[in-house]
């Protein structure tokens, strides 16, 4: 089974301040990117030992800043350039999202924001 992991950086594990997010800013380098890096690599050991076979991680966080550093991932997982958009023509089974931002009107600190995805499926006879 591959499975897509798509990561983002707002809903990162303990991530408290604003100046975590942005890679101009010390406190990305001290605790953001490497608290983003242990929650995508703890993902991705878990889905491997669930049964996935192949792990591809996908950095949507933004910037011009590599947010996931190859070196960070487990073996059975690889950095890939893809858009989500795109997973089907990769033969995707399934996407995880990792550290994505909280639903719009949570408290806190960071960036919220709700997003309302449609699938509309079509069948050919």
């Amino acid at each position: 089974m591959i499975v897509a992991v798509s990561v983002d950086m707002e809903g990162a594990s303990q991530l408290r301040t604003v100046r975590e997010i942005f890679g101009c800013m010390p406190e990305y380098w001290e605790t953001g990117k490497p608290r983003l890096e242990a929650d995508v690599a703890a993902t991705c050991e878990g889905l491997l030992a669930g049964g996935a076979s192949e792990l591809v991680v996908l950095d949507n966080h933004g910037g011009n800043t590599v947010n996931v550093s190859p070196e960070s991932l487990p073996p059975g997982a690889r950095l890939e350039t893809w858009n989500v958009y795109d997973l089907r023509e990769h033969s995707v089974d399934a996407m995880f999202q990792v550290g994505y931002h909280a639903r719009g009107g949570v408290d806190g600190f960071l960036p919220t924001r709700t997003f309302r995805v449609y699938v509309y499926v079509s069948a050919a006879n």
